[in-house]
């Protein structure tokens, strides 16, 4: 499969579980994001041109936010794809999804605001992982969502690529620009 393929697929597949209004586009933001240059540039500017009820509205793409940051994150992210303790790494995601996914169903007062990548351990792969989660965060919060969202769309990331670790390295080394 040619590499254009790859990171459209995942693409799609990363809109799925993360940020499913996105989905449709997901095709077209991968094209524009592996032109680089003007067209993946227009991926961050927000649209005006959705019509709502009450006139034009901006809407800004979550999905190029993602792509960025696993593209900056990827020196992170492939060793954690071929880390023995990936099977402990991934638990840990799944834990933390599972987890905010609770805290934003609940409004309690009693619930301290979370800093998931703070509380994991400091070996190797706990460490690669927890700036994985740093990097993705960063570029979601600057697309303006809040701490809470942005940390339950990257847990979701996170988890699609280490559920697959052969196709979450491909991706990424297609994103890269490996034979793309």
């Amino acid at each position: 499969m040619a590499g254009i393929e790859v990171i459209e697929q995942w693409t799609v597949r990363l809109a799925e579980v993360a940020v499913p209004d996105e989905v449709d586009l997901a095709p077209a933001i991968a094209d524009a994001y592996i032109q680089g240059g003007p067209a993946r540039e227009a991926l961050y500017a927000p649209s005006d041109d959705i019509s709502g009820a009450f006139g034009p509205i901006d809407m800004v793409l979550i999905m190029p936010r993602v792509l960025k940051g696993i593209y900056t994150a990827g020196r992170w992210i492939l060793p954690l794809l071929a880390s023995k303790e990936l099977g402990n790494v991934l638990s840990a995601v799944k834990d933390a999804i599972a987890l905010k996914s609770a805290t934003q169903k609940r409004t309690s007062p009693t619930l301290p605001p979370s800093t998931p990548a703070k509380t994991l351990p400091t070996t190797p792969p706990y460490d690669a992982l927890k700036k994985t989660i740093d990097i993705i965060n960063h570029e979601l919060k600057g697309a303006g969502l809040s701490n809470d969202h942005a940390d339950l769309i990257t847990f979701r990331i996170i988890d699609a690529l280490l559920a697959d670790p052969q196709g979450g390295t491909e991706f990424i080394n297609y994103l890269y620009g490996d034979d793309v």
